[in-house]
């Protein structure tokens, strides 16, 4: 009795480890912002993540502003879902000057200049309409 009960539990323990070692656990989904294929200083990025409270409050100012981002032509590009997009964002950081531990989003950059945080990008937003 022991011997029945036993080898199906084996059996079904094997097959839920076999079924996770397929899977890339580091593996990030993808994202539908593509970055830009080069950078240049007169392109306008605003980097979020989906998690970020501040990220959203920039995303609210867009909204109530009548589209804002898209009159202005900003690139949005989210960076926690997607390798690539993170690495644009570190080339972004390293160009303006930022360290890895002080980079961080919301970040608009603009003309070569990084402003991160949503009062700083939203103060800038109010002088670019």
């Amino acid at each position: 009795m022991k011997k029945t009960i036993w080898f199906p539990l084996t059996i079904f323990f094997i097959l839920i480890g076999l079924t996770g070692c397929t899977k890339n656990q580091n593996e990030l989904p993808p994202s539908s912002d593509q970055p830009p294929q080069t950078i240049d200083d007169s392109q306008t990025l605003f980097f979020w993540s989906e998690t970020c409270p501040h990220c959203k409050n920039v995303e609210k100012y867009f909204e109530e502003n009548g589209g804002l981002d898209e009159r202005l032509k900003i690139k949005k590009i989210e960076i926690s879902g997607n390798k690539e997009n993170l690495k644009v964002f570190q080339q972004i950081a390293e160009k303006c000057k930022l360290s890895a531990m002080s980079a961080g989003v919301p970040l608009l950059y603009k003309e070569g200049k990084c402003t991160m945080g949503d009062t700083p990008i939203i103060n800038l937003l109010d002088t670019m309409k």
